[in-house]
């Protein structure tokens, strides 16, 4: 029998919303990183819900919309100290109301040098229905056909290369000659 390397090992940081008092029938010693077993969270504001394990590496408290991915690049820039905005919107990208970014990196003069987009799961599978996979995609697309209009270039992460992110921005953000400004 192939033995698990529990979460509490692989992931520590996950202990701190697990939710010990629902899950009584399970420990975080119990469980890989990997499992597709349904268990309980509670996030720092006390929110409580209930998610799969493996999906815990890249989405956060559904309530918060604490996205594991959006920090993950928040804490990129802040560490390159890269000038940047969150969730930024043009009066002018629209469906039905504005289309936030979640990030606009921004030169000395705050002029946009490219956006950013980590797309969570919820991007890719009908994970709250298939009308909204169809409604999220398209907003994608309009976000996608404005920058192209306007030529501003768009980094899209998917949440596959969660793992990556560091080294897609830092190759990217290379490339636009973001880095070098920042370290400069």
């Amino acid at each position: 029998m192939k033995k698990i390397i529990p979460l509490s090992q692989t992931h520590p940081d996950s202990l701190k919303q697990w939710n010990f008092k629902k899950n009584t029938d399970i420990k975080p010693t119990d469980v890989s990183a990997g499992s597709h077993k349904k268990v309980w969270w509670k996030c720092k504001k006390e929110h409580e819900w209930e998610a799969v394990i493996y999906s815990r590496s890249y989405v956060g408290c559904p309530r918060c919309k604490e996205s594991k991915g959006e920090l993950s690049v928040q804490r990129f820039l802040n560490a390159n100290k890269i000038n940047y905005k969150g969730q930024w919107t043009f009066s002018d990208c629209i469906n039905k109301q504005s289309l936030p970014f979640d990030f606009a990196v921004l030169d000395k003069c705050n002029m946009i040098m490219c956006l950013i987009e980590f797309d969570g799961e919820f991007h890719y599978r009908p994970m709250i229905g298939e009308e909204r996979l169809q409604y999220i995609q398209h907003n994608d697309k309009i976000k996608d056909d404005y920058c192209k209009a306007n030529n501003i270039p768009l980094i899209r992460i998917p949440y596959w290369d969660f793992k990556n992110i560091d080294s897609t921005l830092t190759e990217r953000l290379t490339e636009l000659g973001v880095l070098s400004l920042a370290l400069s």
